[in-house]
């Protein structure tokens, strides 16, 4: 008896498949083809029509949604000829080369030479500015297929 009761209640708990989906998700539009990003870049977006436009990037797919002034947009990636991030500005690493050469001069106290530690600050800000300089580079998010074209190219 326990045996028939047991089956009874399995066989009676089991739920057919469409039980489980949400009867809210069979009137629900596909999903979008996007890509949704963690932290959104601030990229520079160039049109075809040689347009630029700078905002935040939320989403790409078949649109790309950037948020600018606070409105979003979408614009077909047919549209787009390139979604590129900023370089950095050029400040930063000489502004980062400076700090690290007044660190250094603050730990050194009043044991050191000021001229020497002035120089040593300069010339840290220089080592900065090109390291900057070798490194900063733009990172292109998105790349449009080129318009077929005919050219010629000569090296010499």
């Amino acid at each position: 008896m326990r045996r028939v009761l047991m089956m009874l209640l399995v066989f009676g708990s089991a739920t057919p498949a469409m039980a489980q989906t949400d009867p809210m998700s069979l009137n629900a539009p596909a999903a979008r083809d996007c890509r949704p990003f963690d932290t959104p870049p601030l990229v520079n977006v160039t049109m075809r029509d040689g347009r630029r436009v700078r905002g935040t990037l939320t989403c790409l797919g078949n649109e790309a949604e950037l948020v600018t002034g606070g409105k979003l947009s979408r614009m077909p990636v047919e549209a787009i000829a390139k979604i590129a991030e900023p370089r950095d500005p050029v400040w930063d690493g000489p502004v980062i080369g400076a700090a690290v050469g007044a660190a250094v001069w603050a730990l050194c106290g009043t044991g050191c030479d000021n001229g020497h530690m002035a120089r040593a600050t300069v010339a840290s800000a220089l080592v900065g500015l090109v390291i900057d300089a070798a490194r900063s580079s733009n990172k292109t998010i998105y790349r449009g297929s080129r318009l077929s074209s005919i050219g010629v190219r000569l090296r010499f």
